[in-house]
């Protein structure tokens, strides 16, 4: 009896918020001028089907420490191929967890294609000042790379330095 006295006091307190908060016109923002834009003047999209050709999945537990403002490798990745004579497609999906430093610290996940950075490689927001581990990910750009072997890796960023507990990683090789 105790929990449905409880429920209904709750359920009570939500009904009368709701109606507070629409009494006072505050329902949200106005769309009776909303109008959609005239698609019809705009170019057509012009899209290129692509095949996937080959997927490498990595992934791990490493407990790294990453010191603060250091480019420090991950995922040391391998080797993924671009079959034929023409360009491919990669796409890389990067996924880890960081925490340990109450600093806090802005983090990135950065794309290294044959020992070069590409792709974003931006911030992805900050580690929790509590020192919790919090997830942070990365879907890169679509990177071309020519026919043939690449090497390819995820390097971490922190500028306030951090550890990163778990990772996972997609490279996907895709062809027109």
């Amino acid at each position: 009896m105790k929990k449905f006295a409880t429920l209904t006091v709750c359920l009570a307190i939500t009904i009368l918020s709701i109606s507070a908060f629409a009494a006072t016109g505050n329902a949200g923002p106005d769309t009776s001028t909303f109008r959609a834009p005239d698609v019809s003047k705009e170019a057509p999209l012009s899209l290129t089907a692509t095949v996937i050709k080959k997927t490498y999945i990595t992934s791990g537990a490493p407990f790294l420490a990453v010191p603060a403002a250091t480019f420090t490798t991950l995922d040391p990745g391998g080797t993924v191929t671009c079959a034929g004579a023409s360009n491919c497609t990669l796409v890389v999906d990067a996924w880890a967890t960081s925490g340990g430093n109450a600093a806090g610290g802005d983090r990135a996940l950065c794309t290294i294609v044959d020992g070069s950075i590409v792709g974003f490689c931006a911030y992805l927001g900050n580690d929790l000042t509590t020192g919790e581990f919090s997830a942070f990910s990365s879907n890169d750009a679509n990177i071309v790379i020519g026919p043939g072997n690449h090497s390819v890796s995820i390097q971490v960023f922190s500028n306030g330095g951090t550890t990163v507990a778990f990772y996972s990683t997609r490279y996907r090789v895709y062809k027109p």
